[in-house]
């Protein structure tokens, strides 16, 4: 998949699927366009292997490009020169097509003097020349002004195979990183590098040697422009450490980042040392909890960017982290564990994630592969919630069914068909063996654990789907929150429904309970923008019937409320909505 992220919310925003095995992804100038390698969406083409165009804004396959591959793709690029749009394919066999964007067209002839799988190709900024580099270690650069005679006007000697390459803002300079674990520095017309940053050398300012012997490769290279300081180049290092004496080699891998200054007048590297980073690099992506396969320096070389495995994250260049990508969709749902150490949130990808509460950083993925014979929820997860102990997460989806998952073992225990229109809201009493469920079918359910085949009660009388639903302090009784427009108090212990709370004048999304001496107080909130506080009187009494009066309609929303809930101590309460807003409601005093 290739994805698009949202840098400030660190939401994902779209996701192009089956976009080939090698990660060949670009994007245009102008930011409308999405070039990708592709898998299996050629399949039944006559020619299956290219690349796909896709609308940026909308996900949409603009065009597929089939072209002369008979390989599958590894690298794409655009032309920056908007005036000059191109795109370039280029694939395991060697051979590259130029494309006109715009149309999803071959323009001029293919290149196919590469023996070798095309690893990286660049464009300069006026978009007439191109560099190219092979997993042979060949580097050309080509004058492409005339894509109808393509000719090759320089070529790069390189001893190794080439990872990476990257053209320096001037135009001028070109960096690779090699298989080899050397950054090499090269004039546009130079036949020889011009600087080698190599590990071993004992000289300041190259790479920082490492205490025992390693071999290492340049994963990527990629430069930035620091107006005060000029050139700055980021590289990502895989290292495979040999330790002596070791009878199975002792092999360990680390990924980590170093920064350079390239001084152009010296044609020299310099590299940037930070008071928080070990061994002079500034990021060390195993202690930091990431992996790295590749990074990537911002234009100004403010920031740099590092990919591997299931997540991008965002760095400084003092090596602090400003934010992290991870694939998690849009998430429907949140909730800490009992001793909060924990929180898990509940995904459109029908995952639910548990994260380190402290750190931020995600400890488990609880979906379909690691959930056992029972299975894995199959759609949208609406709802999470841990057991008494945090040893288990019982959650509710679209699929119509509760799992109930061992966090140990991440495997599913247990599975409740509860019902077959979607599951929107689990509560969990202090048993530890009665559970309460709200539905899209617009019934509640109890259910006994040890005997999940039938409900003990289904609470039928709502005409709309349940939205929300809490249980109050004594587990006495039951709230749920319906799309009717109302809210229904029920009797936990026979399912009979006791109290109807009409007010609002449009669905009732969301329901929190709060103990008043005998009574209750009940926080609704609406898509009508409202809140509204009512005092709960006269429950479980058979000398008087149940009464619901409503004490104050909250208004500060502009779009409907999801969310709403009480302070422990029941002197505020909270609220939040579709606007953005969250809002603390404090009470006036005690009564």
């Amino acid at each position: 998949t290739v994805r698009i992220w949202d840098l400030d919310k660190q939401a994902e925003l779209r996701v192009f699927d089956r976009t080939g095995y090698r990660a060949a992804a670009a994007v245009s100038p102008d930011e409308r366009l999405i070039l990708t390698g592709s898998s299996d969406v050629l399949a039944e083409s006559a020619r299956p292997h290219g690349a796909i165009l896709w609308n940026a804004e909308t996900g949409k396959q603009e065009h597929v490009l089939v072209g002369p591959h008979k390989a599958p793709v590894t690298c794409v690029a655009f032309s920056p020169s908007i005036e000059r749009p191109l795109a370039l394919t280029a694939d395991d066999n060697g051979v590259i097509q130029l494309w006109d964007p715009t149309t999803g067209k071959e323009v001029g002839t293919r290149i196919d003097q590469h023996g070798s799988p095309i690893v990286a190709a660049e464009f300069t900024r006026d978009g007439r020349a191109l560099v190219t580099a092979d997993a042979g270690g060949q580097v050309f650069r080509w004058n492409v002004s005339n894509p109808q005679k393509i000719e090759k006007v320089h070529s790069y000697p390189h001893p190794a195979g080439v990872q990476s390459i990257a053209l320096a803002p001037d135009g001028q300079h070109l960096v690779t990183g090699g298989s080899d674990g050397r950054v090499r520095l090269f004039g546009v017309a130079a036949n020889k590098p011009l600087w080698i940053a190599d590990r071993l050398s004992a000289k300041p300012g190259f790479f920082v040697s490492v205490e025992k012997p390693a071999l290492e490769t340049i994963s990527a290279v990629s430069v930035g422009w620091d107006a005060a300081k000029g050139v700055a180049v980021a590289v990502a290092i895989d290292s495979l450490r040999r330790e002596p004496g070791s009878a199975t080699g002792g092999d360990l891998d680390e990924e980590y980042v170093r920064l350079f200054e390239l001084d152009l007048a010296r044609q020299a590297f310099r590299e940037v040392s930070h008071p928080a980073a070990a061994h002079a690099c500034l990021i060390n992506l195993r202690q930091n909890g990431a992996v790295g396969w590749s990074a990537a320096i911002s234009a100004d070389a403010g920031q740099l960017a590092t990919v591997g495995r299931d997540e991008a994250r965002l760095w400084g260049r003092d090596g602090n982290e400003l934010a992290a990508f991870r694939p998690h969709q849009d998430l429907t749902f949140a909730v800490y564990s009992h001793a909060g150490s924990l929180v898990a949130t509940a995904s459109l990808d029908s995952s639910v994630r548990v994260w380190d509460a402290a750190s931020g950083q995600a400890s488990l993925t609880l979906d379909d592969h690691s959930a056992g014979l029972l299975g894995g929820h199959e759609k949208p997860v609406n709802c999470a919630v841990f057991s008494a102990d945090d040893k288990h997460i019982f959650t509710g989806s679209e699929d119509g069914t509760v799992r109930e998952w061992d966090l140990a073992s991440m495997r599913v225990v247990r599975l409740v068909p509860a019902d077959s229109q979607g599951i929107t809201r689990i509560v969990i009493a202090r048993d530890g063996n009665t559970i309460f469920t709200a539905s899209r079918s617009g019934q509640a359910a109890i259910w006994r654990l040890d005997e999940p085949a039938q409900p003990v009660h289904r609470l039928t009388g709502h005409a709309g789907e349940i939205l929300d639903l809490c249980l109050t302090p004594d587990e006495r009784w039951i709230v749920t929150a319906s799309a009717d427009n109302s809210a229904r108090i029920w009797d936990a212990t026979t399912g009979a429904e006791v109290l109807t709370l009409a007010g609002h004048a449009s669905e009732v999304t969301a329901v929190a309970v709060l103990a008043d001496g005998p009574g209750l107080r009940v926080l609704t909130g609406s898509s009508d923008k409202t809140a509204k506080l009512w005092a709960i009187s006269g429950l479980g009494l058979s000398t008087t019937r149940p009464e619901a009066k409503e004490l104050l309609s909250l208004k500060g929303h502009t779009r409907g409320l999801t969310s709403v809930s009480f302070a422990p101590d029941g002197r505020s309460a909270l609220t939040a909505a579709r606007d953005g807003l969250t809002i603390l409601w404090p009470a006036a005093s005690a009564e």
